[in-house]
């Protein structure tokens, strides 16, 4: 399963965008870009409003399976 940083890498080549494109579009620097793509910096929600959509769908949904696992983790040690 790909982090949040790698879907959103993926799914910005997939779409034709350069970190620079998306880094205009939301307002963030090259370097910044680069960092959340590397799951060293994370994205405000109202920065991940401003994705396009294709973009933004791929990275929600990684979010929703990474929130997925994290509660299955939280469950298995409540009740272990």
């Amino acid at each position: 399963m790909n982090t949040v940083g790698e879907s959103l890498m993926i799914a910005r080549k997939r779409a034709g965008y350069s970190q620079g494109d998306l880094a205009r579009m939301l307002g963030v620097s090259i370097s910044f870009m680069s960092q959340v793509e590397r799951d060293r910096k994370h994205l405000s929600y109202d920065r991940l409003a401003l994705l396009p959509a294709e973009v933004r769908v791929a990275v929600i949904e990684a979010m929703m399976s990474r929130m997925d696992i994290e509660r299955k983790q939280l469950a298995a040690l409540v009740y272990a």
